[in-house]
């Protein structure tokens, strides 16, 4: 059977059955990018040998693509994680194969993955110092008019560690405000299947991102202003009642880092932040760990060690999870105690 035709009749149907939204959009995205239009795999599965396995991986490690960074469009070379997840795409869909009878071996058990190491290193995590949080909580509170009022979704993201899209999908009703605990259930995608496109809220593809996350003082000021700003289900949306999208979120934190001349690391970064501070004050890493939503805890040091022993060397000065507790300023907006019923703008959404 053509490898093709096997993969679009059974292994991407079964998968679609068994897995979460996000989990299946990602292999998708793999098969789609690296695998479909690859002219090898419009063979018969039995004819596709070892060493066809080990030249195309050479082959996607050494090609490139397309990407703009500081407003240059660069050619790039694929990560370790994006190789390892195609490799592990084509080795699975025979191992199903193999299953169901329809090859008589899976060519990838001998490949060496050593072979096709990616030539890009091992992406650095970005934080922001606590200057620059300093700079932009100040932005946030004292010229807030002057951006939308998702604008709050920024302060939330770094005193939680939310993911980006969990907080695009965070309902008021999994926020316990006497509590003080917010209840993680679901992420915001955009899903694409043929034609379709549009956003999909659905369960994290992970059942350790099923969790609950402590509200601290900091982040309780802001999840107040979104709380009573509408009478949405949803925390964050636009104006109109719709789903924000993070590409708009991301516009809005880009334009005020350019505001007040913070470099723009990315939304993403503001989870950083908050783990390397929570890390530095001594939290236990698996209380830190289950905050974030890691599935285990060696996988929290493994993303944070090297950031840590840089920040040592630089005698970088950690806090707590309210580790900027005196950094909120007296703005134009009071922080709310009571809900407070105001009109807001929506300039960007």
């Amino acid at each position: 059977m053509n490898y093709i035709e096997y993969i679009e009749k059974y292994y991407l149907p079964e998968k679609k059955a068994n897995l979460k939204d996000l989990a299946y959009y990602r292999i998708y995205s793999i098969y789609k990018n690296h695998i479909l239009s690859n002219s090898l795999f419009n063979n018969d599965m039995d004819s596709i040998k070892t060493i066809d396995i080990k030249n195309f991986m050479i082959e996607r490690r050494n090609a490139t693509y397309k990407k703009i960074e500081n407003g240059y469009l660069i050619n790039k070379n694929y990560s370790q994680s994006t190789l390892s997840k195609i490799f592990e795409f084509i080795k699975n869909s025979y191992s199903y194969a193999l299953d169901d009878g329809i090859v008589s071996s899976n060519p990838c058990n001998d490949v060496n993955k050593k072979r096709f190491k990616s030539n890009v290193a091992k992406k650095r995590i970005i934080i922001y110092t606590n200057d620059e949080i300093k700079r932009i909580i100040q932005e946030i509170d004292t010229n807030n008019r002057l951006y939308s009022l998702n604008v709050y979704a920024i302060p939330i993201l770094l005193f939680t560690g939310l993911r980006v899209g969990e907080i695009l999908a965070l309902r008021k009703s999994d926020i316990d405000l006497d509590a003080g605990v917010i209840y993680i259930k679901n992420a915001l995608i955009y899903a694409r299947s043929g034609s379709v496109r549009g956003f999909k809220v659905t369960t994290p593809k992970t059942q350790s991102s099923i969790r609950q996350v402590p509200i601290s003082n900091n982040a309780r000021k802001y999840i107040l202003y979104l709380y009573y700003a509408n009478d949405n289900d949803y925390l964050i949306t636009t104006k109109n009642g719709n789903f924000l999208s993070d590409r708009n979120l991301s516009r809005t934190f880009s334009r005020l880092c350019k505001r007040i001349g913070v470099r723009y690391k990315g939304l993403h970064s503001l989870r950083h932040t908050f783990a390397t501070n929570l890390i530095l004050k001594g939290l236990d890493i698996n209380i830190v760990s289950k905050i974030l939503g890691h599935s285990k805890a060696s996988m929290t040091l493994d993303v944070y060690t090297h950031i840590l022993d840089d920040i040592v060397l630089q005698s970088f000065s950690g806090s707590t999870i309210d580790f900027l507790e005196n950094y909120g300023v007296e703005g134009n907006r009071t922080p709310v105690q009571e809900p407070v019923h105001r009109t807001f703008s929506h300039r960007s959404q």
